[in-house]
This record gives structure tokens, sequence and C-alpha cells, in this order.
């Protein structure tokens, strides 16, 4: 007389679970591996587009002097930045609640034609890591910086006929 049941034994279940466990553990890692790279790209690839915004408003704002989306004050003391930023920010902001600050830093440079004017235009984009209860910044980590130059005045193609002319 036959006494096996239809089912599986102790034994298939106990090697079914075992082999699910070895495969398991690396494909977890694998998936963490991703998903913490995808995050990180998601990360670079706003604070490249915010940098590039920046850049777009430049002469929306104030052209002499630096300017940062967060106040001094709310910055950590250790960032290398926070001197260069105002007590304030005045005019234009348009990052408030985004998880970055971002620093517009001009610093006036020498041109090597003797003219006067060119800046140099920094523009540093920092995710933001770490706050305290009061909303003040405790932890920073630089993302992009672009560095462009700007001098007044200055146009291109002037006086050159246009590449498409429409009768």
């Amino acid at each position: 007389m036959d006494r096996r049941v239809a089912g599986t034994s102790l034994l298939e279940l106990v090697v079914t679970v075992a082999l699910v466990g070895l495969l398991a553990a690396p494909l977890g890692g694998m998936v963490t591996e991703h998903l913490h790279a995808s995050l990180t790209t998601d990360d670079d690839t706003a604070a490249a587009n915010l940098a590039r915004y920046e850049q777009e408003l430049f002469e929306l704002r104030d052209t002499d002097s630096s300017w940062c989306s967060v106040p001094s004050k709310e910055l950590p003391r250790s960032d290398p930045d926070r001197p260069r930023c105002p007590k304030a920010v005045k005019g234009l902001n348009p990052y408030v609640g985004l998880p970055f600050v971002v620093y517009r830093i001009n610093t006036p440079q020498p041109a090597t034609d003797g003219s006067s004017g060119l800046q140099r235009i920094k523009v540093i984009v920092k995710a933001i890591r770490g706050q305290n209860d009061t909303g003040a910044i405790t932890a920073l980590e630089p993302l992009v910086t672009v560095t462009t130059y700007f001098a007044p005045s200055v146009t291109f193609g002037a006086g050159e006929p246009p590449l498409i002319s429409i009768p």
C-alpha cells in the first residue's frame, strides 16, 4: 500500500528554502545597489539642471555680488562657501523648498586686454544631507560646480549678416 499523499515532503521544502536563501542574498545586494545608484543619479541630474538654470538667471540678479538660495546664518559653520553668502536672500529665489543649496559666487577677474568688468561666475549646488529642529542645515554634500565668465557690453556676431534671411 502506498502511503505517500500528493504534496511535498519536509526534505523537499527545506532544500527549496535553502536554495531560495542562497540566491536571494546576492540578488538583494544588486537591487539595493541599483536603487542607490538611481537615487544618486537623480540628485546629480537635478543639481546640474539647477546650476544651468542659475546661469540663465545671472543677468536678472545683481551681477556684481554673490548670491545664495539660503541665508548664511542657516548654513553650517564648516561650509567653506558660507562667508560669501549674504545674511539675507534678496531677489528671485526659485529654490525654496528644494533639498539643495545653490550658490552663485562672483569674483572680479583681471582681463588679458586690460579692460574692466570681467567676472568669474561659479555656481555651486550642494545637497542638504542634514537639518536640525530649527531648520538650520547641519550637513551639505557638494554635487555640481559650474564656472563661466561674464563681460559686460560684449556681443557676439554684431554687424554680421544673419545666417538665414526670409524675404
